[in-house]
């Protein structure tokens, strides 16, 4: 699967190589709404690690709403539609106290940003 192979190149900081292996994918005229909100998601997170600041927000709103409420939706792209507003953070912390995933790391992270907040 082309998601699974790009994550491991993603978790083995091979930014440049997943880039490579998806570069049909991030052109001007690619539907956003034919890909699955983690698609969307790994997308996002890989856009950021290459510099893309604007194309990765826009994919990280784009699979908030095509799934709002997926944990890993919560994590990554949450905080791309209150990037600048303290109280909106606040209150998206309020409104989702656990992230209710099975991921330990992101479980961890997600309080620890919660007590520093």
């Amino acid at each position: 699967m082309l998601r699974r192979d790009i994550q491991d190149l993603y978790d083995q900081t091979l930014f440049l190589q997943a880039y490579a292996r998806t570069a049909e994918y991030w052109g001007p005229g690619v539907d956003l709404h034919s890909f699955a909100a983690e698609d969307l998601v790994l997308g996002g997170r890989l856009a950021a690690r290459l510099g893309v600041l604007r194309l990765s927000r826009e994919l990280f709103r784009a699979a908030a709403v095509r799934a709002p409420n997926a944990p890993e939706v919560c994590y990554f792209a949450g905080f791309a539609r209150c990037r600048e507003d303290r109280y909106k953070v606040l209150h998206f912390y309020e409104r989702t106290p656990e992230l209710g995933t099975i991921r330990a790391d992101l479980n961890a992270s997600w309080f620890a940003g919660q007590g520093i907040t």
